[in-house]
């Protein structure tokens, strides 16, 4: 799946009887724009982080550990994409520059998201708005 807001890519896990692997970003992938920063972010169960926008910088994220919605928002055609990631359906999102997006964590007690961004963190790149400033139903 592919449009200007977002991509998402199945990813690949490599079986070990003393635990998976599971790959993530290769430079040659499509998707791989640059390295700038790495970062994880845990998000409890039913609670929401969002929305923020990014200026230019490309998110590269995995949820090797739980599961989590993702919501992008375009706020020209009033449109919301929604994508479930996790561990038992592991896959790559990327969420393009000028893009709303929030997320949800969906396992109990937490997840855990990766995110592999070509941009370091900058406060004056991205923005935050509250929660309710754009109203979406969070309930699957």
């Amino acid at each position: 799946m592919q449009n200007k807001f977002y991509s998402l890519r199945k990813l690949n896990k490599i079986k070990n009887p003393k635990g998976e692997i599971l790959l993530g970003l290769k430079k040659n992938d499509k998707e791989y724009k640059n390295f700038s920063e790495l970062y994880f972010s845990k998000i409890h169960y039913d609670n929401i982080k969002g929305w923020k926008i990014h200026k230019k910088a490309t998110m590269n994220i995995v949820v090797p550990f739980g599961k989590i919605k993702f919501v992008i928002y375009d706020d020209i055609s009033k449109t919301f994409f929604s994508e479930i990631i996790g561990v038992d359906d592991y896959k790559l999102l990327t969420i393009y520059p000028n893009s709303f997006f929030g997320f949800k964590g969906l396992n109990d007690p937490f997840s855990i998201l990766a995110n592999i961004s070509d941009y370091i963190n900058d406060p004056m790149e991205y923005m935050n708005i509250e929660l309710n400033s754009i109203e979406y139903d969070w309930s699957l």
